[in-house]
């Protein structure tokens, strides 16, 4: 297998994929095992996610877009 660099290639870019595919087909075999969510999904994460674009917004109201500001650079974070 390691002297064809085609099949190696193929195995590479290919192998995670049929990991994933066996795993999400052996999760709907056998429903009892643990869902794992993924990490973005924590209600703690989504709730700083809101919180940090709250203030985002917060900024740009008062500061005006920085995106259209003309040639200067607005730091947002300051």
């Amino acid at each position: 297998m390691y002297e064809n660099h085609e099949a190696l290639t193929m195995f590479m870019f290919a192998g995670p994929d049929c990991t994933r595919c066996i795993k999400e087909f052996e999760t709907v075999l056998n429903p009892t095992t643990s869902n794992i969510a993924h990490h973005e999904e924590a209600s703690a994460l989504q709730t700083k996610f809101r919180t940090n674009v709250l203030a985002f917004v917060e900024v740009v109201e008062q500061l005006g877009n920085p995106f259209n500001n003309g040639k200067d650079l607005v730091a947002l974070h300051t």
